[in-house]
């Protein structure tokens, strides 16, 4: 089964429901609070269950060549911003932003 819901918060989702989890490109841009869909998402995953994401991050573009000082401008800046072109609010999250509260 498939299920469309808020990522932050699955409460139509049973406990240990799910044997994998996928967020994808660009996902945590609209994500204010990465540890409560970390909780949500750990709390429906079966034992042994999987979670994968793709986050949109210089560091994981080695196709672009290799990662230098002037990639890290605006990288370590954390949101919400506002994204002058579509006005809307967006947040950037440093790898450690995520990892730390995944772990």
């Amino acid at each position: 089964n498939s299920h469309r819901a808020d990522a932050a918060d699955l409460a139509g989702v049973a406990d240990a429901s799910s044997d994998l989890v996928v967020s994808s490109n660009g996902f945590f841009v609209w994500i204010s609070e990465p540890r409560a869909v970390f909780d949500a998402v750990f709390r429906i995953l079966r034992l042994g269950g999987h979670y994968e994401f793709y986050h949109v991050h210089p560091f994981t573009r080695p196709w672009e060549g290799p990662f230098t000082a002037a990639d890290e401008e605006g990288v370590l800046e954390t949101g919400p911003l506002l994204d002058e072109d579509s006005e809307q609010i967006e947040f950037n999250w440093t790898l450690a932003d995520l990892l730390n509260p995944m772990a």
